[in-house]
């Protein structure tokens, strides 16, 4: 049921490279994925395929092809900067330097105040050190309002590190500096990471990759970073960056799962409170909905994955809802479009929270599970998150125990309204499943999409 899992799925409507994410193409479990060589593929029986970390890109960096215009998207300092030095229609421009190395020209809109004047903010130049994709960074005598937006004095004879930690070169790039670097590899004035794109919109595919990076190569916590909105791409105000009242408790349009909290030390966080399923509108969910990403304990095999998988959620006159499912088998007969059974969903007194059913005749569902479905046992299903127009987070739960914990199955899910799902939309589902759910991001896997379309 990997489909009914709100499991993180990037739609193969989105332009993907053979590989990314999802199954290995060509089952070497150690074989480089390309464009994100950082990550291999590798197998193991329990968990089944999973990410494995290995050297970033970076050690191979093309310099040339990493030159051009990039996006920031979404950074996160330490410690956090204020709404005065936060830009958005924050873009670098990266060149290769003549003599070696690479300089970064800057610039960005005041997030508050003169909001409409584009500010460039100086100059990096990055001096290549033994390590290829790790620079000393300089900013040069003249650039004051750099040191203003980086919020503390450059000193020159501190070790002040830039790393380029991953790129696929045509779609993210992954970027960490350290101000200040001591030698147990700690900042003591500040350290930022930032992914950016070559697009003012990054694919949630692309951005799934560049997290995983963040989390695995650079190890930080994907908890954190703040939205660049870039004026000239529709985003909804306020679900990802800083809350546009100023008011710290009040609620995110979208995702009422997750608040805003402010903390001297921490700045503006995310702060997970009830899921909006507590107030949720049986009709509004209605219709169909694209399983991008799911995950299930213990995995699904290979023979139970399903591509183009898609639910049909309908409101029921008696009260609840159900679950019309079907997909397209990843091996064997993958052109066969399989129903998958009708899942019938029956309310508890938790709204948001059912209790599972699949009918008698449902055997090819029970093959879906690769579990027997024992009625006689708990089976819950909780719709955990959704903004009803854009992504919607699902949990089930085959055999649930007093503890919380599962006997048989867990499935995690994340489903979309269209093929692909806006990197934003993804991002915040994926707050709602690691903050409200409390589970890892690690493991989902891709339901690939075959009618989908790019995201721009």
């Amino acid at each position: 049921m990997a489909a009914l899992v709100l499991v993180i799925f990037f739609a193969m409507t989105v332009s993907v490279v053979d590989g990314i994410v999802g199954y290995p193409k060509s089952d070497q479990p150690g074989e480089f994925i390309p464009g994100t060589t950082a990550l291999i593929w590798r197998w193991d029986r329990r968990r089944g395929w999973y990410w494995y970390p290995t050297m970033p890109i970076s050690s191979n960096l093309n310099e040339t092809k990493v030159s051009g215009k990039w996006y920031q998207i979404m950074s996160k300092e330490m410690p956090p900067f204020s709404n005065d030095s936060f830009l958005d229609d924050f873009v670098l421009n990266i060149q290769k330097k003549a003599g070696g190395g690479l300089s970064i020209d800057m610039q960005g809109r005041r997030r508050r105040g003169d909001n409409q004047r584009c500010l460039k903010t100086g100059r990096l130049h990055l001096v290549p050190t033994q390590m290829n994709g790790r620079y000393t960074m300089d900013i040069g005598p003249a650039n004051d309002i750099l040191e203003n937006h980086f919020t503390t004095a450059f000193d020159k004879s501190e070790v002040n590190e830039y790393i380029i930690a991953d790129t696929d070169y045509a779609h993210f790039l992954v970027t960490k500096y350290c101000l200040g670097k001591r030698k147990d590899g700690t900042c003591s004035k500040l350290e930022g990471v930032a992914i950016s794109s070559r697009n003012p919109v990054l694919e949630a595919v692309h951005l799934y990759n560049a997290m995983q990076v963040v989390a695995k190569v650079l190890c930080r916590s994907l908890v954190g970073f703040l939205n660049h909105e870039q004026s000239n791409v529709s985003v909804v105000d306020g679900i990802v960056g800083y809350p546009k009242s100023d008011q710290p408790g009040e609620f995110i349009p979208g995702t009422t799962a997750l608040i805003w909290r402010w903390d001297r030390r921490r700045g503006w966080y995310w702060y997970p409170t009830m899921p909006i399923s507590s107030n949720l509108n049986e009709t509004k969910v209605s219709g169909k909905w694209y399983q991008i990403m799911s995950k299930e304990m213990p995995p699904f095999s290979n023979d139970s994955f399903l591509d183009d998988f898609v639910l049909n959620i309908q409101k029921k006159a008696g009260g609840g809802v159900s679950i019309d499912m079907q997909g397209r088998r990843k091996r064997g007969d993958n052109q066969k479009c399989l129903e998958t059974g009708r899942l019938h969903l029956v309310p508890t007194q938790m709204n948001g929270r059912y209790t599972m059913d699949i009918g008698p005749a449902d055997d090819i569902l029970e093959n879906h599970f690769t579990t027997a479905f024992d009625k006689s046992e708990v089976n819950e299903y909780i719709i955990a998150d959704t903004d009803y127009a854009h992504f919607l987070v699902t949990k089930y739960c085959l055999g649930k125990r007093k503890d919380g914990t599962c006997s048989k199955l867990e499935g995690v899910a994340i489903s979309s309204r269209n093929p692909a799902l806006e990197a934003i939309h993804l991002y915040n589902a994926m707050q709602v499943v690691a903050k409200v759910l409390c589970r890892s991001l690690v493991g989902f896997l891709n339901h690939e999409q075959s009618n989908g379309m790019d995201i721009t």
